[in-house]
């Protein structure tokens, strides 16, 4: 009896392993923006940076982060999270994309 209760319970849909990779797969991408500080001293040797270049570098990446996450909670409350979590990864990807075509000096 207690196998037909849970069976009935079970929703169709997305399984919840993909949610947790989904999950895993965004925190991941939030921690390359943490991740910074291992580039830093590697550019400012090889560009001739200065430390203010680099941290304004930071500071504008941290507020945009936090500004795109307000915006994406707008969207999430209108087209749900799994359309919102799909758009947030392509946008970042096309922007990683973007930025790697850029040249470096």
């Amino acid at each position: 009896m207690a196998t037909s209760a849970m069976q009935s319970n079970q929703r169709p849909g997305i399984s919840r392993w993909w949610r947790v990779v989904g999950g895993l797969s965004m925190n991941l991408a939030l921690g390359t923006l943490y991740g910074w500080s291992v580039f830093v001293a590697p550019l400012e040797k090889q560009f001739g940076w200065r430390r203010a270049d680099t941290s304004m570098v930071f500071t504008i990446a941290v507020m945009v982060f936090a500004l795109t996450f307000v915006v994406a909670g707008r969207i999430q409350d209108k087209i749900g999270p799994p359309s919102t979590a799909r758009w947030r990864a392509e946008s970042w990807l096309a922007w990683v994309s973007i930025c790697a075509l850029l040249p470096t000096a």
